[in-house]
């Protein structure tokens, strides 16, 4: 069931040596047969080891009541559980910096709970109809990016001989300069760059066709550095791949991180620190030059200019 999860041998094998594996693998095809979605199930697969850890537990007992215990550090009794303790629990995320989408999660999560032990007499059969989650609202999760000063700091602050920065300036240019999301940087393939002509070809998979880029000489330096000084061969077509074997594409997931981990190097002051958030330093550059929302939006490959004005 791992392969089917996780692609990278070093995240399996963490998994595959966690306690438990036998029986969270169990689970998990449970899981699959009731037609939990991949995500779903890489969500699980991802959250099990975590929750063995809690409970703390040798690999070869069982689970007993004595392991899962509400209220653990109060010493409460199910029947003596109040309102209170919960809305104590949710305060406590929020002091321990969760965001509101996922406080709100959580407080949905404890809801379903206490409505089933309600049923079964375990609690008071009204904290559940008492849990409220933090009001979400509809534009809270979209992204913020640093300002186009902050960027130009961010790319200054890489070192230019290090092999590392060599492969990531490139990347982080290609995700400010041209707005590009992390997939389609991550399925960028050698072919789709015609250096004799200057052109960038992009695949955009909401749209699902190609839309071609002039490629600035800025970018295209970065490319070319990287290609003849870092880059090893390789069958992989893609253009960014590991630095160390095994060398394989990029995930999106690991561009995430690269930016990430380059933002906070940079002590760049931002609320997102991913991918998007240089999306969106992108979008707000053009229209601090003056460009329109359609302008905007063909540059950003949105389809329509509703996208573009939120």
């Amino acid at each position: 069931m791992l392969e089917s999860l996780f692609k990278y041998p070093a995240v399996q094998a963490r998994h595959r040596n966690a306690p438990f594996f036998e029986e969270r693998d169990r689970y998990l095809r449970h899981r699959a047969k009731q037609g939990c979605a991949h995500e779903t199930l890489l969500r699980i697969a991802r959250e099990l080891p975590l929750v063995v850890q809690l409970l703390d537990m040798p690999s070869k007992s069982l689970v007993t009541a004595q392991h899962i215990k509400w209220g653990e550090e109060h010493d409460h009794p199910w029947a003596a559980i109040q309102i209170s303790d919960v809305d104590a629990f949710l305060s406590s995320r929020n002091d321990k910096g969760w965001c509101r989408v996922s406080i709100a999660t959580s407080a949905k999560a404890l809801k379903a709970f206490f409505h089933y032990a309600g049923q079964h007499c375990w609690c008071h059969p009204m904290i559940a109809p008492a849990i409220q989650g933090p009001r979400l609202f509809s534009q809270d999760s979209l992204p913020s990016g640093p300002s186009w000063k902050e960027f130009e700091r961010l790319i200054g602050c890489m070192t230019p001989d290090q092999p590392r920065d060599i492969r990531d300036r490139a990347i982080i240019l290609l995700f400010a300069l041209y707005g590009l999301r992390s997939s389609e940087v991550a399925r960028l393939r050698l072919e789709d760059i015609a250096w004799e002509s200057s052109r960038l070809s992009v695949y955009r998979s909401k749209q699902r066709k190609a839309q071609i880029y002039p490629l600035t000489s800025t970018v295209g330096h970065a490319i070319i550095r990287y290609l003849r000084t870092v880059r090893q061969q390789s069958s992989h077509r893609e253009i960014f791949l590991t630095l160390k074997a095994p060398l394989r594409p990029l995930s999106g997931g690991g561009l995430y991180n690269i930016v990430s981990r380059c933002i906070a190097s940079a002590e760049v002051q931002t609320r997102h620190t991913g991918p998007h958030a240089l999306r969106h330093a992108c979008a707000m550059h053009l229209i601090s030059a003056g460009l329109s929302l359609k302008e905007i939006g063909d540059h950003l490959g949105h389809s329509s200019t509703s996208a573009t004005r939120i």
